[in-house]
């Protein structure tokens, strides 16, 4: 009972929020989602409880993690402007999850003419510091939070700042090939430079994901997301192909985006690291291009995995985790004497 009445509490707090949402927003460097991954599978992020940079989106998949991560992204944009972001994940076992991520966003030079002469100054400098927080109300149901703390900085002398709160759920069956995820994106307070103020974007987002194949060579993926962002609703749809578990290819469309874009990009995993890229055209002439890369601080194996999610207390996961070890894995006896012991 307590369950569901925290479930319908959230759903409600989802359905008021939007209810305020009419007003254009500002603070465009917080609207899109974080990492190549996301942008190659054309942003549908919402259910992706594996990708690091997806927590962007939605911090309800805080807990699933089992191990650090950590993740890093630059993109180029137009002229001399650039993204930048930096992300950890730390698992504490019955403690719950922690996360921070750091987002920078440098507008590029401008020139400036006046009585004295030309000088050149930056643009803007946006800044966006996040805490996360998640644990699992069940062992296939999480929940998270995020506080951001928002700066911002118009040709060098105009100054806003703001913060907002970020919160999500997520569902994950026991064997991953079906998620889904709900959750809201920046709600806050206004940034005000001077007198005049904008609004964050204020985002309701609600996705899932199916891994539709998988064996030892290959595995599929198809995510999909409706995105409600400045009083228009945008469909957000991408798949993924994963080869020998290193090599994986990607590709995504938004629609009704202004204008509607296809997505594509790659990646490359080896030990604990991978490397990922994606393109994105945003305009007739224009385009993004984004290169991620994240590392693992542990790989853990199944058994040891399964002993990280009885530690968060998610005692089902962690048993479903250990019956499905082989009997040809060095980890079988061990799996079968922890199932005889705490089953």
């Amino acid at each position: 009972m307590q369950n569901k009445t925290l479930i319908a509490l959230f759903a409600l707090l989802l359905l008021l929020a939007a209810g305020l949402s009419a007003e254009m927003s500002g603070a465009s460097f917080l609207k899109e989602e974080q990492g190549a991954r996301v942008l190659a599978l054309g942003s549908a992020a919402t259910a992706l409880a594996d990708d690091i940079n997806s927590l962007s989106a939605n911090p309800g998949g805080l807990n699933f993690f089992v191990s650090p991560e950590a993740s890093a992204m630059y993109t180029k944009g137009m002229l001399d402007s650039y993204y930048s972001y930096l992300a950890y994940v730390q698992p504490y076992g019955k403690l719950g999850t922690f996360s921070a991520s750091f987002l920078l966003y440098n507008g590029g030079s401008i020139d400036i003419t006046g009585s004295s002469g030309t000088s050149t100054i930056n643009a803007e400098t946006d800044m966006a510091l996040s805490f996360g927080y998640g644990i699992n109300i069940i062992d296939t149901l999480g929940c998270g939070v995020a506080v951001k703390f928002i700066t911002s900085t118009l040709a060098q002398d105009y100054h806003a700042l703001a913060a907002a709160v970020d919160l999500g759920l997520l569902y994950k069956q026991f064997d991953g090939k079906f998620t889904a995820g709900l959750a809201f994106q920046n709600i806050g307070t206004r940034l005000v430079y001077i007198s005049q103020g904008d609004a964050l974007p204020f985002t309701v987002r609600g996705g899932a994901s199916f891994l539709v194949r998988e064996n030892g060579i290959e595995s599929w993926l198809v995510a999909g997301d409706l995105v409600y962002l400045d009083s228009s609703l945008r469909y957000d749809l991408g798949v993924e192909a994963v080869l020998f578990k290193m090599l994986s290819l990607r590709a995504g469309y938004k629609f009704n985006n202004n204008p509607d874009v296809f997505t594509f990009g790659a990646g490359f995993e080896i030990f604990q690291a991978r490397i990922d890229y994606a393109y994105c055209p945003t305009g007739e002439l224009d385009y993004t291009q984004r290169l991620s890369i994240g590392f693992k601080f542990d790989s853990p194996s199944p058994f040891k995995a399964a002993l990280e999610y009885y530690r968060k207390g998610m005692k089902e996961k962690a048993l479903y985790i250990l019956k499905g070890i082989p009997k040809t894995s060095p980890e079988y006896e061990a799996a079968r004497t922890f199932i005889k012991l705490r089953g």
